[in-house]
């Protein structure tokens, strides 16, 4: 019996259709990504549109892209641990953009604490835009609470990482004095 219209043959089409503009939609969106910091970056500093360049790259171009996200177990966590230093760095830029602004007196302690700060707060701001996308789409950006927390913390391990780089150098300098 011959059959008017292949049901089956219209499904492997549509995922075919749906997997190629997904993919040219990552594409052209790591490519405005990409553009977009070196607007960004442009005016910032060196460190903050080399640690842009790096976060872009791997989670876009690497995650997105070449679907690293799923084939490398620990690949999301890194992500989160960049995007930590990334963000401290920019939690910097803003705390010394304020304070010159303002005329005040450039405090090491204060600035490292407020890049480290927020760091932390905006990735917990990015796992709640996580949450609410899930919620109101219903896609799965989450996973799941272990997910949730093992990217806050490794967004926050970052922070630290770039807050110890970030105060070595002046606890250094201390000793050196002395």
């Amino acid at each position: 019996m011959k059959k008017c219209f292949r049901f089956e043959e219209l499904r492997k089409d549509f995922l075919l259709y749906e997997t190629v503009s997904n993919t040219f939609l990552h594409i052209i969106g790591a490519y405005l990504s990409i553009v977009f910091i070196f607007i960004v970056a442009y005016k910032a500093s060196l460190l903050f549109g080399f640690f842009s360049l790096l976060f872009g790259v791997l989670s876009t171009g690497g995650g997105t892209i070449l679907n690293l996200y799923r084939t490398i177990d620990s690949y999301d966590k890194w992500i989160h641990f960049f995007s930590g230093i990334l963000l401290a760095e920019v939690g910097r830029l803003f705390v010394v953009y304020l304070f010159k602004k303002y005329q005040l007196k450039l405090q090491q302690t204060m600035i490292a604490l407020f890049a480290f700060l927020f760091s932390v707060s905006a990735a917990a701001v990015w796992e709640i835009y996580e949450f609410v996308v899930d919620l109101i789409l219903s896609t799965h950006m989450q996973g799941n609470n272990f997910n949730t927390m093992g990217d806050v913390i490794s967004g926050t391990l970052g922070g630290l990482c770039y807050i110890g780089g970030y105060i070595l150098p002046f606890c250094k300098r201390k000793n050196d004095k002395k």
